[in-house]
């Protein structure tokens, strides 16, 4: 399927969901880069808005309470998102929410912590909502963490339990021996199907 030529249509909100270390932000960047050029979208990472808080406000200690607070129980990590945490993430849905509206569509890198911060229910009715779930090989998601060297041990392991937060996931795709590129090609593939682009 040729994704680069086609047609122009309408605008869409596609969530990419998974662990740390799964990789979102990679498949998100091939998203874009195998995206018609003809087609206006943006990336909203979760990263991004999490690096919007000086450090105090990210981490295991309790000064992060209102930030994203990383909280360690036998040797895993989990992370429980504050008042300002939640407001960025709301801030991130609200952009995609907004561009939409205007035309333009949406992906969105995310790891989604709870049913309260991914809030789908609040898009309008009619939006052409994608929810992609990124999973992978423990033992791969272990390697990738180390290798990677900038998350806290444990994180992918222990961000496992957001893979279940949303129930009706319109694709699952394993990273585990898929390249990046390869996996963005597939859902791109689906978009195209349902008619967005």
């Amino acid at each position: 399927m040729d994704i680069k030529n086609t047609d122009v249509k309408e605008p869409f909100v596609l969530i990419l969901n998974g662990t740390s270390s799964v990789g979102k932000t990679s498949v998100a960047k091939a998203l874009i880069e195998q995206m018609p050029k003809e087609k206006d979208v943006i990336l909203l990472s979760i990263d991004t808005f999490v690096d919007m808080l000086p450090d105090h406000l990210v981490g295991e200690s309790d000064n992060a309470l209102s930030g994203f607070r990383f909280v360690r129980e036998n040797g895993l990590l989990s992370v429980e998102a504050g008042a300002l945490g939640t407001l960025l993430i709301d801030q991130m849905y609200n952009i995609a929410k907004n561009a939409y509206a205007k035309g333009f569509s949406t992906i969105i890198d995310d790891v989604v912590l709870s049913k309260s911060t991914i809030k789908t229910a609040d898009f309008n009715q009619g939006t052409n909502l994608i929810k992609v779930l990124l999973h992978c090989d423990l033992n791969e998601l272990k390697g990738r963490e180390i290798e990677r060297n900038d998350r806290k041990p444990g994180l992918a392991e222990g961000l496992l339990y957001t893979n279940k937060i949303i129930e009706d996931y319109d694709i699952k795709m394993d990273t585990t021996s898929t390249s990046p590129e390869t996996t963005a090609t597939k859902i791109l593939e689906y978009v195209f199907k349902k008619s967005f682009i």
